[in-house]
């Protein structure tokens, strides 16, 4: 049983409970996802080195690319307006790690496995992490193209590039610096033949958010002009 709370499991059975009190399957799923996060984090972040005491090494749940993902979907939760800023973030996030990960090869550098650990639960939760969000995220569209009418536009791209910037000068560089940590595995190295390695891959990330706004945007169209 305490297996079972270790890995999270506890968060499935959860989820329909959350979505009969909630009718709400976006906000159902944005609460379990965070939820198995931070559990992984209690129960395993002892195994990682980060060179802090490690009873901090729980922070490193909300040190990712990814882990902003669950603050932008609360974000949009609570303020609707800020539907098309957590779209681009969540498809930045989902094609972000898939492209680096099928293009250069990207790995976990958060590694480290225990006896008790079950994998296939914590793959299966990592891939859904990069991408059941933004894939509710455009049903929520097409079945309410009203919700983001007009709404990618210059503004939309700047508060995208402006999360983007945040989480890289105000969380991804401090954290690196104190822990040497880099969190991603296509970003380790301090050469200057690896730093210049890394250019074209920050480049990808933040072309991204173009990329994305373009795509809310023609979404919202078609699922206005083709749909209804």
């Amino acid at each position: 049983m305490y297996n079972y709370i270790r890995n999270g499991l506890y968060v499935i059975p959860l989820f329909p409970l959350l979505y009969y009190t909630s009718n709400d399957l976006f906000l159902s799923t944005c609460i379990c996802l965070k939820l198995f996060s931070g559990n992984f984090w209690y129960y395993y972040s002892h195994l990682y080195n980060y060179n802090i005491p490690r009873e901090y090494n729980v922070l490193k749940q909300f040190i990712r690319l990814t882990d902003t993902g669950h603050l932008v979907s609360f974000v949009y939760y609570f303020n609707p307006a800020f539907f098309p800023v957590a779209f681009n973030v969540h498809f930045i996030i989902s094609f972000a790690y898939w492209l680096t990960t099928l293009l250069f090869g990207m790995e976990d550098v958060d590694n480290a496995t225990d006896s008790s650990m079950i994998m296939p639960v914590q793959n299966t939760f990592c891939a859904l992490n990069h991408g059941f969000p933004l894939l509710l995220l455009i049903v929520k569209m097409s079945k309410d193209p009203d919700i983001c009418i007009n709404c990618f536009n210059e503004q939309s791209l700047y508060y995208t590039q402006l999360w983007l910037y945040s989480w890289l000068f105000f969380i991804y560089i401090p954290w690196r610096v104190i822990t040497k940590d880099p969190v991603y595995s296509i970003l380790e190295g301090h050469t200057f033949m690896k730093l210049l390695y890394k250019i074209p891959i920050v480049i990808l990330v933040f072309y991204l958010a173009t990329v994305a706004n373009y795509s809310g945007n023609y979404l919202s169209g078609f699922f206005e002009n083709f749909l209804y």
